[in-house]
């Protein structure tokens, strides 16, 4: 019966290819056994101990069966997506090897993978088996610095190779006799993950010393859990924008937008204005610049006039989003000469353009609007030449003066 259950995972892997609307996922997860006993013999002598052997589990999803929960691109503190089917639309099978043995294959009449990132680790939580036999792997990555998959997408490419740091992680399996009934049992010690085809650790775009190479950065990412604000005053884009950028940048520590305008004012000009006592609230709506904001709270940043399309992918791909501080083409811009916004994400069309996701927190009307901030999807050639900005009264354009990157919270 293992025997034939191997042949099927042939087939499905020769197969797989050509499913027109589906592809199939392989994970792969090593490490050391923990503990276990092998009574029939499947990974060496029969009634032989595993501990302390090495293991290869290979698991194999096919995304075009089972039920499958997409992530929400604008989710919030976590962000979730997961697959689960049974019977003949369970998406999943499993094999394991232990030290030099041959694969055991798992049932799979039940399968499932679920995936959680919030803003700095991950949880991964995969299942195979039948009533006779099992397999369970748990990996809760609290703090991982830089996070090792910020993509939310159970499907999406990733590799981890410091799994030792997970929290209280579970991964065990069971095998068994079908003739007999007997079952053996088996815990492990996971040491990497990988997502995808390619399980080799690739350069850390993030780390400081690594360049801004496309080779390094993937063709799309956005900043997940990314929290979305739209300001609470006609003149306070520039505040709106650095609570994003703090708050998506130090792990969804909240920051009010009314102690931002009055850190920022009191900075510049100390005073004892209360900005989120509505008393004060007309005296707080005035112009300003996030970075300024970022100072006031002990934030690190860079400031530029310009960045290339590899600083900007990298800034996103590496979970930290950019702010943009336009200057508005007076003859076309009669409200304001300036405005502030976030790229928090990115891609590449079919054509090789890069699109940019950027978050624009205007509202109208500007206090208690229905406007709830805009989404925009633009080119990276027309976001550097100009940005187009359409109000209820008039299309206008603005001109990129300068970014915040690099945002980092206080040491």
């Amino acid at each position: 019966m293992r025997e034939l259950r191997i042949v099927a995972l042939a087939v499905l892997a020769l197969l797989s290819p050509f499913r027109a609307l589906a592809r199939t996922v392989t994970i792969t997860v090593t490490g050391t056994v923990k503990s276990g006993t092998d009574p029939f013999g499947y990974f060496g002598t029969a009634g032989g101990d595993i501990a302390g052997k090495p293991f290869v589990l290979v698991f194999i999803f096919d995304d075009g069966k089972g039920q499958q929960v997409t992530a929400n691109r604008a989710c919030q503190f976590s962000c979730n997506s997961s697959i689960t089917g049974s019977g003949g639309a369970s998406p999943g099978a499993a094999s394991i090897r232990v030290g030099g043995s041959a694969p055991y294959s798992f049932g799979n009449v039940n399968s499932s993978v679920n995936k959680t990132i919030w803003p700095t680790g991950y949880e991964l939580i995969i299942n195979v088996g039948d009533e006779y036999d099992a397999v369970t792997v748990g990996i809760v990555r609290v703090q991982s610095s830089p996070p090792a998959t910020r993509n939310p997408d159970w499907r999406s490419p990733f590799f981890d190779s410091h799994l030792t740091k997970t929290l209280a992680p579970i991964a065990e399996f069971t095998t068994a006799n079908r003739a007999t009934g007997g079952r053996g049992l088996g815990v492990l010690t996971p040491a990497t993950i990988c997502v995808g085809d390619s399980c080799a650790p690739a350069p850390d775009p993030c780390l400081d010393t690594t360049p801004a190479q496309a080779a390094t950065l993937p063709s799309e990412a956005e900043v997940h859990p990314m929290k979305f604000h739209s300001q609470q005053g006609s003149l306070l884009c520039w505040a709106a924008t650095a609570q994003m950028l703090m708050e998506n940048t130090s792990g969804g520590t909240p920051y009010s937008q009314c102690k931002v305008v009055g850190a920022t004012l009191s900075a510049a000009n100390p005073s004892t204005i209360n900005c989120c006592d509505p008393s004060g609230q007309s005296t707080c709506n005035v112009g300003g610049v996030a970075n300024n904001a970022l100072n006031a709270f002990k934030f690190r940043s860079q400031v530029a006039a310009d960045l290339t399309k590899e600083q900007i992918k990298k800034e996103i791909a590496c979970g930290r989003p950019v702010g943009v501080q336009w200057q508005g083409i007076a003859s076309k811009f009669p409200f304001f000469s300036n405005h502030e916004v976030i790229i928090w994400g990115y891609s590449t069309d079919a054509g090789g353009t890069l699109m940019l996701q950027i978050y624009d927190p205007f509202t109208y009307p500007f206090q208690g609007g229905t406007l709830p901030g805009i989404f925009r999807h633009v080119s990276y050639d027309d976001f550097a030449a100009w940005f187009g900005y359409s109000d209820p009264l008039t299309p206008n354009r603005l001109i990129p003066r300068q970014f915040y990157y690099d945002v980092k919270p206080p040491l």
